[in-house]
């Protein structure tokens, strides 16, 4: 293991930033339940020495300490209410800014405890120590320091208000769980960093499989049952929204594959389908696609099989305009070439139907009304 693995707890350094939206969760989510243990311990104390069950001395430094603690729980509390996952990287720095807040104020009140009572070891700040190092994860660079730096503070507050014998045994406890509590922080941050990144690669599998399940292999259009699907929800969505659907197939398409090989026909259909996309503004292939055209209003299309595609057009004002849209796409098209030589170029046909606002309408009710002017249109164009 290299000392860049170790200092990731096994794993390389671009690994490791990865899986730094995990890790800022991670910490965010630990530093909240900390805090709020931390907090209710803090009122307690606060309260039991300022009636007077435990000395008075005490009072403000549980105070004082209870006060921060109030402020990180109302920023905690604040955050909560986002979401964690979706936050930009001034979000995550945010919450990283938190969890070093929190962290920082446990591990001065393990100093503090240890100061304001100079007959007893610093028993506070050793169990602090341990459960700063188990529960939240930076690097081992980091966290070595942060540890060791408190640690020292602590050693040398102890030399300064308490006596030699208190102060020794201050010392050697101090680097003897200094040391227990870095192999802890090693062993059970790899064990995390395990899982997430086990769980991204899963999500990553997710994901692709959604989009190989949701798109055309061949064209990047979403295939037939995806944009049922899509459709279909925004029918069922929309109050006076108005879809047109716009079905188009290439003319004497057979003619392509059987002339000039299916290799030839499969570079024609990605080469029609990347103008489709284009013309129509529709996003790009992700895992999301759905959800994402569903709420911005966007048009797509899809392969419904062989040289058949369709459009869903969103936002127009009538039949007038989805067929001005459809002539833009057909002369789009129509400089596609097929083949230099014989001088073949792309033609298609098309037929519009169109939803009514505010009227329930079925997929297959406008699919169908769309084929059937389809074919109408074929067989004008082969008068």
């Amino acid at each position: 293991m290299t000392l860049e693995e170790f200092n990731h707890y096994g794993y390389s350094r671009r690994i490791f930033r990865e899986t730094l939206r995990d890790v800022s969760i991670n910490n965010f989510n630990a530093g909240y339940h900390l805090n709020t243990w931390f907090l209710a311990i803090m009122a307690a104390l606060t309260l039991f020495s300022g009636i007077g069950v435990f000395p008075t001395a005490f009072f403000p430094v549980y105070a004082f300490f209870a006060a921060l603690s109030v402020v990180c729980e109302v920023a905690s509390l604040r955050i909560r209410k986002f979401d964690l996952e979706t936050m930009g990287d001034d979000g995550n720095r945010i919450i990283r800014t938190l969890s070093h807040g929190i962290m920082t104020n446990l591990l001065a009140f393990g100093v503090a405890a240890s100061v304001v009572d100079p007959a007893m070891v610093a028993t506070s700040f050793l169990v602090i120590m341990v459960i700063v190092a188990i529960v939240f994860m930076e690097t081992m660079v980091i966290m070595s320091f942060r540890l060791a730096l408190f640690g020292s503070i602590l050693v040398i507050s102890s030399f300064v208000t308490k006596e030699p014998v208190f102060a020794a045994g201050d010392a050697v406890n101090v680097i003897i769980f200094l040391a227990g509590a870095l192999i802890l922080h090693f062993m059970f941050q790899r064990e995390k960093m395990e899982r997430f990144i086990t769980a991204r690669m899963l999500e990553e599998s997710r994901r692709e499989l959604k989009v190989q399940s949701t798109f055309d292999s061949l064209t990047g259009m979403l295939n037939r049952p995806a944009f049922y699907e899509l459709a279909s929800s925004i029918l069922r969505d929309a109050q006076n929204e108005r879809v047109a659907f716009l079905a188009f197939d290439l003319d004497d398409f057979k003619n392509v594959n059987d002339s000039f090989g299916h290799k030839r026909g499969d570079a024609t259909l990605a080469a029609v389908s990347a103008a489709f996309r284009e013309e129509i503004g529709m996003n790009e292939e992700s895992w999301d696609f759905m959800n994402q055209t569903l709420n911005d209003g966007s048009n797509f299309a899809a392969r419904l099989g062989g040289d058949e595609f369709i459009i869903a057009a969103r936002g127009l004002s009538n039949e007038n305009a989805a067929h001005e849209m459809a002539q833009r796409i057909i002369d789009r098209i129509g400089l596609i070439c097929v083949d230099w030589e014989s001088g073949l170029y792309v033609s298609a046909s098309v037929g519009i139907a169109m939803s009514l606002g505010g009227r329930p309408t079925t997929v297959d009710e406008l699919c169908q009304l769309a084929d059937e002017r389809l074919y109408k249109d074929k067989r004008n164009n082969l008068r």
